[in-house]
């Protein structure tokens, strides 16, 4: 059982550590997507929702971690149901972040696509040129 408790824990890091990337990656968007003037505070909000997400998650992973690291050998069966709910619970966590980034991503394409209004000053100003 620890064994297999631990390799959950490894593989609860290793999907923290690829949705901290996606994140890294959707706030460069955010960021492309400021500098054009577009509102992308909803996008911002989600990927906030996100990083209190993880958090939470690494926290239960800490506390599951120390629980394992105080048990020599079997672990009790108090010890063992507060493995599970904290494995659900960071779980659930996990895919509560994914979620919030993919809502955050999808934000982003929707305003990426709409065309940007711009003024057309391009014939104003071949105009007063030729006079």
């Amino acid at each position: 059982m620890l064994f297999r408790s631990e390799e959950a824990l490894k593989r609860f890091d290793q999907a923290l550590e690829r949705i901290n990337v996606l994140k890294d990656k959707v706030n460069t968007q955010i960021l492309k997507m400021e500098a054009r003037k577009l509102n992308v505070q909803p996008a911002k909000d989600l990927v906030l929702k996100a990083e209190t997400k993880v958090l939470e998650a690494k926290q239960k992973v800490a506390e599951a971690s120390k629980i394992l690291a105080s048990t020599s050998g079997e672990l009790s069966k108090e010890n063992k149901a507060k493995l599970i709910a904290l494995t659900q619970e960071t779980q659930a966590l996990v895919k509560e972040a994914h979620r919030s980034l993919q809502d955050a991503i999808k934000y982003l394409k929707s305003i990426a696509i709409k065309p940007i209004p711009t003024t057309d000053t391009t014939t104003e100003n071949v105009d007063s040129v030729k006079q």
